[in-house]
């Protein structure tokens, strides 16, 4: 005859026990709670919210000790606390474009803290973007020129086919990437003002850069010159394309293929890298 396994079934006892005490809310065990919230949203930055604790008990409503709100980033990082207020704004235009973002409301009754939550989504960002580089100059590879100007765009909260310009140029840092056509790595240019003169040679991965471009030039006679933007717009970072150039060797020439028209970029929704980096796609 089998003896019975006492510790194991005592082990298995425990961990339903455990299961079924953590499936249970902090909120079980209080005698309030929270109805009839709700988060209300005015426009992109300005917001409301409205609750009413409740004694489980008595069924009447009892007042709080004081309140907050906690604003939660799609990463989980911290925005804003506002404290025993009703109303309360945002700053949406330098929040990821249709971020998620997660409404906490804590609650102090008699001593016990009461949570409720909901999410929304941030409004949807755009960037507008007028460019126009030239490199090399002349026959000196490292030296060239840009010309770079955007506007940062939402769309309108009422009307969703329109949208409102909330920045420009200012308001965000650009960097300008070069690189020939086949080639990994990149030359780096971070672009303080709208026009621009630089020496590539200044820069980390020249070398590289020109030696590709020499090599490319002595095989095919012709090289592929590539560039991209990055803006970084708070928690909104656009890597753009800006375009491209042929240099000829035989005609010693440069031919120019670049986007001279204006370009719409927005931003591709739940479309990242694998270095987490939001990718903008040109109408």
């Amino acid at each position: 005859m089998m003896k019975p396994n006492y510790t194991k079934n005592a082990t298995t006892i425990l961990l339903i026990l455990l299961l079924a005490f953590n499936s249970v809310k902090a909120e079980d065990f209080s005698d309030y709670k929270l109805s009839n919230f709700s988060l209300h949203q005015n426009n992109w930055d300005n917001f409301s919210v409205s609750f009413k604790a409740m004694s489980k008990i008595s069924t009447e409503e009892v007042k709080a000790s004081e309140y907050r709100v906690e604003i939660f980033a799609e990463d989980g990082s911290l925005l804003k606390t506002f404290r025993n207020s009703a109303n309360f704004s945002i700053n949406d235009k330098n929040v990821g474009s249709k971020e998620k973002l997660t409404f906490k409301l804590f609650v102090e009754v008699a001593g016990e803290i009461l949570v409720k939550e909901t999410t929304i989504l941030a409004s949807e960002k755009s960037v507008i973007v007028k460019n126009n580089v030239n490199v090399p100059l002349e026959d000196y590879i490292s030296i060239g020129n840009v010309y770079v100007n955007c506007e940062l765009m939402r769309r309108n909260f009422r009307h969703q086919d329109k949208w409102d310009k909330v920045g420009n140029f200012n308001d965000v840092g650009v960097t300008l990437f070069i690189s020939n056509g086949t080639n990994k790595d990149y030359v780096e240019v971070p672009i303080n003002k709208k026009t621009s003169s630089f020496d590539l040679s200044n820069y980390k991965y020249f070398d590289d850069f020109k030696m590709q471009i020499e090599k490319d030039l002595y095989k095919n006679n012709c090289a592929e010159i590539k560039y991209h933007y990055q803006f970084n717009w708070d928690r909104n970072i656009y890597v753009i394309y800006g375009g491209s150039k042929n240099i000829n060797k035989e005609k010693n020439q440069t031919v120019v293929y670049s986007f001279r028209r204006k370009m719409v970029q927005k931003l591709v929704s739940n479309t990242k890298d694998s270095e987490g980096v939001s990718i903008a796609s040109a109408d």
